[in-house]
């Protein structure tokens, strides 16, 4: 008896590092596809979950959506110049988040009809911009604008529930009134939410003009209450605070034509005070923001993709690099390596990597995406994509043009900078079109498996346990019930290696998969179920 179990343990044991060491391949399923010409005078700003849908804008502020299964596209132009468009989300039902300045938000779907107005209960702040929708599109977040700027903060955060016939309810959350050092901020905004609407994440623009990562959970009361994890990355928590910074006009009230003696002794006396606040200031702030800003073009999940910039040296030089804000707890990881400078996150790789596009810092004839290691290590989009699937695709991206003042053409292989859907497998392009024929050269393309550490779009939630048994028989998982929702496959180490819808299922087929031991994470409206199995 004990023999055949330290059999079995072995064999485990055996198959667990068999899987460790076997790379997961991936396929192409649909080769780069171009986006019709109509659709490549706008950036590109990202996908539906489902990758079915693409859409992006232009700086004008209008917008396009392009539906990839029926080669169709959606164009929002301003007539009259006033209602200028942007699309914030788009669900895998096509429900398109569109804000119109001057007009109102609203949900549109690809004929443009407005199936629901998003209204704010504020009356003092009419503009609403969802910035972010739950790939179910049962919860939203974003923020309201004061138009005229006259208020004392310039947005603030809400949250919105959809009701059974469509509609939305918006409601604000808490702010915080002072920053840090005890500041009024510019403004707060909510950028993500966990696909059950009870985290949110956001920022307090503070008065130094760097961004304060804020956290909201929803209590056992249905409260929001706020909350600052961030906090010691961005201060030195144990230094004291430099109070109001020194006013000028509070030390020198003389006229230095009139008496330069006085003038210069109240210069002085300011001179002495700041120097003092300054060096108390430098104290407290670590001279490290993370610009979460980018969060908008490329919302990543259990890791939030962000850029962070750093000042170095004497001269308050800024440095720039990518970051990851963990949204379970609140920490920050970054990849300060010279390789990454002047890039911004936008996914990790299974394999440790990060997925970088420019964070504008860089010179605009980059705009590549990139994948760079701890150790260094760096390559282009297109790099990993054939190390992933043994593909190269090179050629689809490869054209020629004739630069300006030139005669002679010159060839450029550019895929631009990349957009990923929420289930990992959508991979939208967007390059600038160096032939002048358009703004942008604009292609998708699809894998079989997505290759992320942790799925786009997709939140740690803590859930209760379901009652949902799950038994591996065979090639198949099966249920005790039918199942509906999603099934995420993970190896030992805990990396996801491929997500899976079920709809009233079951049992789920795994004959793809190689042989190994696997954790399966069954993830429905009731809560969770995990099974660990060995193919």
């Amino acid at each position: 008896m004990t023999r055949k179990l330290l059999s079995s343990l072995l064999l485990l044991l055996a198959l667990s590092y068999a899987l460790t060491a076997q790379q997961t391949g991936s396929k192409i399923t649909q080769e780069p596809k171009a986006l019709p010409a109509e659709a490549c005078n706008f950036s590109i700003y990202g996908t539906s979950p489902n990758g079915r849908y693409i859409y992006g804008g232009s700086p004008n502020s209008t917008a396009f959506c392009y539906d990839t299964e029926r080669d169709t596209t959606s164009l929002f132009l301003s007539e009259t110049g006033a209602e200028k468009y942007m699309i914030y989300a788009v669900s895998d039902e096509g429900e398109i988040f569109v804000s119109q300045d001057e007009v109102g938000a609203f949900v549109y779907n690809m004929a443009q009809e407005k199936l629901h107005e998003i209204k704010t209960p504020e009356s003092d702040w009419p503009d609403v911009r969802p910035v972010y929708v739950t790939p179910d599109a049962k919860f939203l977040v974003g923020y309201v604008m004061d138009p005229t700027y006259a208020q004392a903060s310039m947005t603030l955060p809400i949250y919105g529930t959809r009701g059974e016939d469509g509609s939305w309810t918006i409601k604000t959350l808490p702010v915080l009134d002072k920053d840090y050092l005890g500041l009024k901020p510019h403004y707060t905004q909510a950028f993500f939410c966990s696909s059950d609407g009870k985290k949110i994440l956001g920022r307090q623009n503070t008065r130094n003009g760097s961004d304060r990562p804020l956290f909201w959970q929803l209590d056992e009361q249905g409260q929001y209450q706020c909350s600052t994890p961030c906090d010691s990355f961005l201060y030195n928590l144990d230094a004291p605070q430099p109070g109001p910074q020194p006013e000028w006009e509070d030390y020198v009230t003389a006229d230095y034509e009139q008496d330069s003696v006085l003038y210069k002794n109240q210069e002085a006396e300011f001179n002495k005070a700041y120097n003092a606040w300054l060096e108390a200031y430098d104290k407290v702030v670590k001279g490290v923001a993370p610009d979460q800003a980018w969060q908008i073009m490329s919302p990543a999940s259990g890791y939030w993709m962000i850029s962070i910039k750093e000042e170095v040296g004497e001269g308050y030089a800024n440095i720039s690099y990518p970051g990851a804000l963990n949204v379970s707890d609140g920490s920050i990881e970054r990849i300060n390596i010279k390789e990454a400078y002047g890039l911004g996150g936008v996914g990790r790789t299974n394999d440790g990597g990060w997925i970088c596009n420019p964070d504008g810092s860089r010179s605009l004839s980059d705009r590549s995406t990139y994948v760079v290691y701890p150790d260094g290590k760096k390559m282009t989009m297109l790099e990993y994509l054939k190390s992933l699937t043994g593909k190269d695709l090179s050629e689809f991206f490869t054209y020629s043009y004739t630069p300006d003042d030139e005669t002679e053409q010159k060839s450029i292989t550019d895929m631009g900078s990349i957009a990923i859907s929420a289930d990992g497998k959508t991979l939208a392009s967007c390059a600038v079109d160096m032939t002048g024929m358009h703004s942008c050269r604009n292609a998708y393309l699809r894998i079989d498996k997505q290759f992320l550490a942790q799925p786009l779009g997709v939140a740690p939630v803590e859930l209760q346990p379901n009652g949902l048994s799950i038994r591996w028989q065979g090639d198949a998982l099966l249920f005790s019930e039918p199942a509906t929702g999603t099934l995420y496959l993970y190896d030992m180490a805990g990396r996801l290696l491929d997500s899976y819808t079920l709809a009233a299922a079951s049992r789920l087929s795994l004959t793809d998969i190689a042989q190994g031991l696997y954790i399966g994470q069954v993830v429905t409206e009731r809560g969770v179920s995990t099974v660990r199995f060995v193919r």
